[in-house]
């Protein structure tokens, strides 16, 4: 057993451990209290919404924000009668899947962590790709002046009402995000061909 970041990883998980966390590092950083913050460091309880969104905008464009229903709370392995209502990353790395929980901090193969919480009424299952073409091309963005920096818009209160658990505050949570985007080779003639290169999310 090798210890990492304070979570202790098997030998067969290291690998994609190490890649997921190189591509969050590299491309979501995080405003606490006025200083950039890693990722990592953030204090995850009850944030599961959050940082779910926040870590898909690092990873690649098929990767996914699921929101559903776990059996026990991961941060304290509580089993719950009607479950426990959560967000996690599913992302592939080798050809193999594997799911991020932030509550957690643990990287699990998907088959291991569906066996472990049993995932169930799944609400929300978004690409990255999918997130960006709801939003970059709708009015919840203001668009750099070159075309590929996004600025979230903060919700108003009407929108802040129509929020729900179903998609895990999906807006909520990108509103509090300034999005830079590349392209894929060429110059992109839909929104599907961006691809993100830096988020950086602001905890308030």
């Amino acid at each position: 057993m090798i210890k990492l970041n304070i979570v202790t990883v098997s030998r067969e998980i290291e690998p994609a451990h190490n890649y997921f966390h190189d591509k969050i590092r590299e491309k979501v950083l995080v405003v606490l209290n006025g200083k950039m913050r890693d990722y990592f460091s953030i204090p995850a309880q009850g944030w599961c919404y959050y940082l779910s969104a926040w870590a898909v905008m690092g990873l690649d464009s098929d990767d996914l924000r699921v929101v559903g229903t776990i059996d026990e709370t991961p941060t304290y392995g509580r089993k719950r009668p009607n479950g426990y209502k959560h967000a996690w990353v599913e992302f592939q790395f080798e050809g193999e899947w594997y799911v991020y929980d932030s509550s957690k901090r643990h990287v699990y193969l998907r088959d291991d962590y569906y066996d472990r919480y049993h995932p169930r009424k799944i609400t929300s299952k978004l690409t990255q790709n999918k997130i960006l073409r709801m939003f970059l091309g709708s009015e919840h963005v203001y668009i750099g002046k070159e075309g590929y920096d996004y600025v979230f818009k903060d919700l108003s209160v009407e929108e802040d009402k129509k929020q729900t658990e179903d998609d895990g505050y999906l807006l909520d949570a990108l509103s509090r995000g300034h999005l830079y985007v590349g392209t894929f080779p060429g110059r992109p003639k839909d929104i599907k061909e961006y691809t993100t290169r830096t988020f950086i999310a602001c905890r308030r």
